[in-house]
């Protein structure tokens, strides 16, 4: 009898966690990347700018994002190295020139500051900030100083390093504690939600991480080392049964950004050798397949229901 009651207990156990996780998936508003539409479009540059609208279908005109100039920086750089071709070079210092220019000059720091409302549920006003691209363009600034030897895109990345040692509350992008670590802000403001994405804070210490070995700065250590003790803290928070949520709120991962999870936890491994990354690292990957059978065949097909009969 009692084999028979473990026998049902271990069978039910996946069950249920289907059931919460298809629930979730339902209940839970979905990650930003779900919520953000663009169309993107160049200048004469090839510096890109996009169609940009609210979840609720506002209309927000076209902007420049630097995470999308990043994207397409990076693409010129790499097709630059690999084939040598000077007109992919030159589009390449083209965004990497606009992103240095359009940073706001602080007195020991610079900032890129957004100069239209949080597109997302996360209810932020124009004037926001974003660790993840602040980083992404510490990255475009080193390439840019790698390629052309320029100091002034070194200077760029330290200013914009300089950026993470500033608190939320004085304009800046980060969380500060004294025995908790730095945790770096992905949609960062004093007014709305105040989520804690995961990903923006992964790929925020790989970039801070990334100038460090650029450049051998302390600075850039230290901070890497505060968000280390960070996110080591709070990781937990984003476990869902093996899958991961999207933020400290709560939101719904979807599949590719749960990969990108299950990635950066490794890199972070291979970095810092802390056990705890590798743990949720493994957890996560074990899920990787499952989680998103289950997605695709329990949880669109109640969305899918729900808007029906809605």
């Amino acid at each position: 009898m009692k084999k028979i009651k473990k026998r049902l207990f271990l069978f039910c156990i996946p069950i249920i966690i289907i059931i919460l996780l298809g629930i979730s998936t339902l209940l839970i508003k979905e990650s930003e990347s779900v919520n953000w539409r663009e169309q993107t479009f160049f200048d004469e540059n090839g510096v890109p700018f996009y169609d940009t609208y609210t979840k609720s279908g506002q209309y927000l005109g076209k902007q420049r994002n630097p995470i999308i100039i990043y994207r397409v920086a990076n693409g010129f750089y790499n097709d630059f190295l690999k084939n040598n071709n000077e007109t992919s070079k030159k589009i390449f210092l083209n965004n990497a020139n606009w992103l240095k220019e359009n940073t706001l000059k602080k007195e020991n720091y610079s900032i890129f500051e957004y100069s239209y409302i949080h597109p997302g549920y996360y209810e932020i006003p124009n004037g926001w900030h974003d660790s993840l691209a602040q980083g992404r363009i510490i990255n475009i600034m080193l390439k840019a100083h790698n390629l052309t030897n320029d100091t002034k895109y070194l200077t760029e990345a330290k200013l914009l390093l300089n950026g993470f040692f500033v608190d939320v509350s004085d304009g800046g992008l980060t969380y500060k504690t004294k025995e908790n670590g730095f945790w770096y802000v992905h949609f960062a403001h004093k007014e709305g939600l105040k989520p804690r994405v995961v990903n923006g804070m992964m790929f925020t210490l790989l970039d801070i991480y990334s100038y460090y070995e650029y450049t051998n700065d302390p600075d850039a250590k230290f901070l890497f080392d505060q968000g280390i003790i960070a996110l080591k803290n709070e990781i937990h928070y984003y476990d869902f049964f093996g899958y991961t949520y999207y933020d400290s709120l709560k939101g719904a991962t979807s599949y590719d950004y749960h990969k990108i999870h299950v990635a950066k936890a490794k890199l972070l491994f291979d970095i810092t050798n802390e056990k705890i990354f590798m743990e949720y690292h493994t957890k996560w990957k074990s899920c990787e397949e499952t989680c998103h059978y289950i997605l695709r065949h329990i949880a669109s097909p109640l969305r899918d229901l729900e808007k029906f009969l809605a």
